[in-house]
Formats: structure tokens, sequence, C-alpha cells
């Protein structure tokens, strides 16, 4: 093998896999909403739930939720207007 070849492949495998990041991926201190939820079911069985949201996480939620709200009234709108036109005969 050449000195050259040697050099690149010597080069190649000192190389990262993965570049690294062009900016730095930094979470803002913002202020968190906490929520706990303690629920007993008889003696024996016991359900706790810790909840901590971000106002970024909140605003996703709402995003998520109208989303799903519009699809849904679209979908109730399609089956009427398919409804009036070909209305079921009677029994």
């Amino acid at each position: 093998m050449g000195k050259k070849k040697e050099a690149r492949l010597a080069a190649a495998a000192a190389m990262p896999i993965v570049p690294p990041p062009l900016v730095e991926a930094t979470v803002p201190d913002e202020p968190a909403q906490t929520a706990e939820l303690e629920v007993h079911i008889g003696r024996h069985a016991a359900l706790r739930l810790r909840l901590r949201l971000t106002p970024a996480g909140i605003g996703a939620i709402a995003g998520l939720v109208s989303g799903i709200l519009l699809s849904a009234a679209v979908v109730v709108h399609a089956a009427r207007r398919d409804e009036r036109r070909d209305p079921l005969p009677p029994f």
C-alpha cells in the first residue's frame, strides 16, 4: 500500500461517524406546571400519577386536541351530508 493511501485510511478511521451538531440544544428554564393524583381502589390497588408540563408542552397538547376536534367535526359533517342526500329507507 502506498503512503498516501495509508494516510487517507488513517484519517478516515479517525473521523467521527456522526458529525457534531451545529448548534447545541438547550432546554430553557421554563416554569413547569405540576400535578399529582393518587387513587385507591379497595385495599390492595392504588394508582399514583405525577404530571409535569411546561408552557411549550401545554401549547403542543392544545394543538393536538384542536386538530382532533376539527377532524371529528369534518367527519360528522360529511356523514350528515350524505345522510341528507340519500336517507335510509323506512323499515
